[in-house]
């Protein structure tokens, strides 16, 4: 088996970051629709920052094609919005 790249590891690293993060708002009640919202928003900021506008909107219109609706309904705070 080779030896895991340095953006492998950084992506396992920043993975389990966020997935401490997710449990750690939900822990205190937040709704995890919003914080993954949330963290859309930041990711595609960032990546806006480094290659510019156009990929970053080819990006998420991607990322918005690959997710699925839930099998429930929707908490609440989200169809306030």
């Amino acid at each position: 088996m080779s030896k895991p790249t340095d953006d492998e590891l950084a992506f396992k690293v920043i993975n389990a970051e966020i997935d401490r993060l997710m449990k750690k708002l939900a822990a205190k009640g937040m709704c995890p629709c919003c914080v993954g919202q949330g963290l859309m928003y930041r990711g595609a900021f960032l990546h806006q920052e480094a290659v510019g506008t156009d990929e970053t909107v080819a990006l998420c219109l991607d990322i918005a094609d690959l997710i699925e609706p839930p099998d429930d309904e929707m908490p609440e705070s989200q169809t306030q919005h």
